[in-house]
C-alpha cells in the first residue's frame, strides 16, 4: 500500500482533488510522495470518526507526563503490522498531538469466477486504520478519536485496548492523569440550545429490557417527544441517539461516545467538539 492509495480509499475523490489544487497547485496524479504524504496527515484527522473526551483530573500535575514525551515526525507506515504504533508526536507547552496507526482485517464480499461460474466469497482485506490523542495547549481536556471499527461497543473495546498499548509504549499510564467523562448531559444542552437536532432515539428501559426507538419526521425534531425526554430524565438508557449539526450527521452512543463526521479539508475546525467542551 502506498500514501496515495490509502488517500483515495479514506477521502471523497472531490476532497483530495480539490487539496491537492489548494495545496500543490497540482492534479492529485501528479504529485510527489511527501506530498501525497501531506494530504494523508490531514486525511488521517478528518473523515467519520468516533470520538471520546477525558478531562485532567483534580490536582494532578501533567509535569511527568510531559518529561517522558518524545516528539516524533510524522512517518505513517504502509505494511501491514497488527500492532498499535506512534507514528508523530508534537508538543506545544503542556498541549500535545499522538498519532498512531493500527491494522485491522474485515471479511469482505469478493466476486470469484470458478469453472466459469461466477460466485460471491468471503475475502479478509486488512485496513490501516488511525488513532489520534490530542489536547490543546492550556486545556484541561483531552479527546481522542479512532476510525470506526464496527457501532459502538466494539469502538469502546478497542478504544480500551489501544490505550493499555499506548501507555506500554510511553512507559505512562494515561488513565492517571485524566478521567473518562459522560458528554450525554453537554449534547442534550447542545440540543435544548438548538445547536443540535436529533432526528432518532433508541433507549432501553431498564425495568422491562424493552427497547424503545422513535424517528423525526422528515423536516421536525424529536426535542419535545417522550422517549427523548425519558433519556435527559434518567428513567430511560440511551443506546443511540442520531443528530444533525449543521449538514453534518452525529450519533451518541451511550453516555460517553461520539461519532462525527466531518469533510477532510485543512482549514476546517471542529466546531461541534469546541461546543461540546463548552458546555462540559
Amino acid at each position: 500500500m502506498t500514501a496515495k492509495e490509502e488517500i483515495t480509499r479514506r477521502l471523497k475523490k472531490t476532497d483530495y482533488n480539490k487539496m491537492s489544487k489548494e495545496l500543490f497547485d497540482k492534479n492529485f496524479d501528479q504529485l510527489s510522495d511527501i506530498q501525497y504524504k501531506g494530504i494523508l496527515k490531514i486525511a488521517d484527522i478528518y473523515g467519520t470518526k468516533y470520538k471520546r473526551f477525558y478531562k485532567l483530573k483534580d490536582s494532578v500535575n501533567l509535569s511527568g507526563f510531559m518529561s517522558a514525551f518524545v516528539s516524533k515526525n510524522y512517518t505513517p507506515s504502509y505494511i501491514i503490522h497488527t500492532n498499535l504504533t506512534i507514528i508523530g508526536a508534537v508538543q506545544s507547552g503542556d498541549g500535545f498531538t499522538i498519532r498512531t496507526e493500527f491494522y485491522t482485517s474485515e471479511n469482505v464480499l469478493v466476486d470469484v469466477e470458478i469453472n466459469g461460474v461466477a460466485y460471491k466469497q468471503n475475502k479478509s482485506i486488512p485496513y490501516r486504520r488511525s488513532m489520534i490523542i490530542e489536547k490543546e495547549r492550556d486545556s484541561n481536556y483531552l479527546l481522542i478519536s479512532i476510525d470506526p471499527i464496527g457501532e459502538g461497543s466494539k469502538v469502546y473495546k478497542k478504544l480500551d485496548e489501544n490505550l493499555d498499548s499506548l501507555n506500554t509504549l510511553f512507559g505512562l499510564d494515561i488513565g492517571s492523569y485524566f478521567d473518562t467523562i459522560e458528554i450525554d448531559k453537554a449534547v442534550y444542552e447542545l440540543i435544548e440550545k438548538d445547536e443540535l437536532t436529533p432526528n432518532r432515539t433508541v433507549a432501553k428501559e431498564e425495568s422491562t429490557k424493552r427497547v424503545k426507538s422513535i424517528y423525526a419526521k422528515a423536516m421536525d425534531n424529536i426535542k419535545d417527544d417522550n422517549i427523548y425526554k425519558s433519556c435527559i430524565d434518567n428513567t430511560l438508557e440511551l443506546e443511540n441517539m442520531k443528530m444533525r449539526f449543521k449538514k453534518e450527521s452525529i450519533e451518541i452512543y451511550g453516555k460517553e461516545l461520539l461519532k462525527i463526521s466531518t469533510r477532510a479539508d485543512q482549514g476546517i475546525t471542529d466546531e461541534l467538539t469546541k461546543n461540546i467542551i463548552s458546555v462540559l
